[in-house]
């Protein structure tokens, strides 16, 4: 939980815009480990208790790592005014979407809208 925190403040005390966690594909609607019909949201514009419990958050029995502390990250951005984006970053490639303003993985956006 602390990486993800310092991420989200890392976030604000560079007065981003952007936030890339590029460690993970993004958040998906069920665990892409175990469910091969899983699949990924491009957008998260407000945080909820379902998007939380996705994540594995408080409430799941997937556990309060990982995807969680992704999600805990993305709301101190947003509380922030920055947009968090999780991405796969095995590719620097896929940056050039990022910067691009193309979809890739997950985005969380800080104003609410899609």
């Amino acid at each position: 939980m602390i990486a993800a925190k310092n991420a989200g403040y890392e976030g604000i005390g560079l007065r981003a815009e952007t936030y890339v966690d590029a460690l993970n594909e993004g958040l998906f609607d069920k665990d892409p480990h175990k469910y091969d019909d899983a699949e990924l949201i491009p957008v998260v514009p407000e945080i909820t208790e379902e998007i939380k419990a996705i994540a594995g958050g408080a409430g799941s029995s997937l556990g309060t790592g990982g995807m969680a502390t992704k999600i805990k990250a993305a709301e101190i951005c947003k509380n922030g005014g920055i947009d968090l984006i999780i991405m796969n970053g095995r590719d620097p490639r896929h940056l050039y979407k990022v910067f691009e303003n193309k979809p890739i993985g997950t985005l969380f956006t800080a104003n609410g809208e899609v």
